[in-house]
């Protein structure tokens, strides 16, 4: 990986990291951060959030976003089983994206809670329809694609609700 690519990466990783302590700040571990020595034999994720979730960031271009997707699902899944995690999430970056917009997709094998609304025959269709569709809308996307496992793909937002829900760990109640 050159330096570019992993500087890219490193910054990913470090925006993911902000996303969670945004989003859900409740569920995280204490020093929630990046994991350190990506690429090792039994790696176990990206990044260390959630004590239950193996987490796989990809940061690519335009041009890579379909073999993002699937890296990022199948990176997670394999980190999930050396770590022993319930659960393993990818997250793609989505190239150019503004923050308030859908700016992460988020990437599984195996939705939390088994209920899915959409499906595309492309990673690309899939990402263009979680954006469309916005970044606090309960929208899945399921990609079936010949010859490779099914992905289901969200905005990041709904991942964490799913997993609220799938987990038991719902979102505490607001102060009065």
């Amino acid at each position: 990986m050159t330096n570019s690519s992993k500087n890219k990466g490193d910054r990913g990783e470090r925006e993911a990291v902000e996303a969670f302590q945004t989003l859900c700040p409740d569920l995280l571990v204490w020093n929630a951060q990046r994991l350190l020595g990506a690429g090792r034999k039994e790696d176990v994720g990206d990044l260390l959030v959630i004590d239950d979730v193996a987490v796989q960031v990809k940061n690519f271009g335009p041009k890579y976003l379909s073999k993002a997707v699937y890296e990022a699902a199948e990176g997670a899944r394999v980190q999930a089983g050396h770590a022993r995690k319930d659960y393993a999430l990818g997250m793609v970056i989505v190239p150019r994206a503004r923050k308030d917009k859908v700016r992460w997709v988020s990437v599984v094998e195996h939705w939390p809670t088994g209920r899915l609304h959409d499906t595309a025959s492309s990673a690309v269709q899939a990402i263009d329809k979680v954006v469309a569709a916005g970044i606090d809308a309960e929208y899945t996307v399921q990609v079936i694609r010949k010859g490779a496992d099914p992905v289901i793909l969200s905005s990041l937002p709904t991942w964490v609700r799913a997993y609220r829900h799938a987990s038991g760990r719902h979102e505490p109640e607001a102060a009065a």
